[in-house]
């Protein structure tokens, strides 16, 4: 999967600024997804629904997905706690 190109020179930058970025989103989220992707090549499109539901489900109760949804109502970036 194809994000972005950059140069050489540029790469390094690119890099380091887009790591900053995933380590200040949802940490949480991004572990279910993995198990999502992961799970995905070993199920049929149901059971890979459900698995996706579930995890949705997981994620709705977590203080980021509250912060989340505050964040958005007050016009604000998210600062994710990992919890």
């Amino acid at each position: 999967m194809l994000h972005q190109v950059h140069d050489d020179e540029a790469l390094q930058q690119a890099a380091t600024s887009w790591i900053e970025t995933l380590a200040q989103g949802p940490t949480l989220a991004y572990g279910h997804i993995k198990k999502a992707l992961l799970a995905s090549s070993l199920n049929g499109l149901s059971t890979q629904l459900d698995v996706e539901s579930g995890l949705q489900v997981l994620c709705q109760s977590t203080e980021d997905h509250k912060e989340a949804a505050i964040a958005f109502v007050e016009k604000r970036a998210a600062r994710f706690q990992g919890r």
